[in-house]
């Protein structure tokens, strides 16, 4: 049943990306056989992926093909069709977990982060040795929009409902 519901879903984020294929002329969707074959689809031919029972079927405006499921290894893009480049292994990561909680992960050693309302007065500040990632306690602050300075690195804005 969970496998049945992961299969949906990832038909359905599937679906959603061909649209896309207008902007993506050479892109290919790869089905990996278990026997090691790849199958190419190019994403201008429409590729629709559906499950038939325990067929996977790919139909194209010019062909249709099945597939049993257990003969699929993975079924994946060539390149991203969306254009979202992944993001440097060294970059800063933001997100808030809750409306008290907010994490920054990709820090670099020896960071202070300090916490600043819009008026510029500082809420609060941080400073952590030898941690590549924060967590930021937002609790004691009102609701509002603050930044958080991150060294001379970066300076972001968010907001505390």
């Amino acid at each position: 049943m969970k496998q049945k519901l992961m299969t949906k879903r990832l038909i359905i984020f599937v679906m959603m990306l061909l649209p896309m294929s207008v902007f993506a002329e050479n892109i290919s969707l790869i089905v990996e056989l278990a026997n090691g074959h790849k199958v190419n689809y190019l994403l201008r031919d429409k590729p629709v992926i559906t499950m038939d029972g325990t067929k996977l079927v790919i139909a194209t405006v010019t062909i249709q093909t099945n597939y049993e499921r257990a003969d699929v290894s993975r079924f994946y893009f060539e390149k991203d069709p969306s254009g979202v480049k992944e993001l440097p292994k060294n970059s800063l990561r933001f997100k808030q977990t809750d409306t008290d909680i907010f994490e920054i992960s990709g820090l670099p050693q020896d960071e202070h982060i300090t916490i600043f309302d819009t008026a510029g007065f500082q809420c609060g500040s941080i400073s952590f040795i030898g941690s590549s990632s924060a967590i930021v306690n937002l609790s004691g602050l009102r609701k509002g929009a603050y930044l958080i300075k991150i060294g001379k690195i970066q300076t972001i804005k968010f907001v505390k409902k």
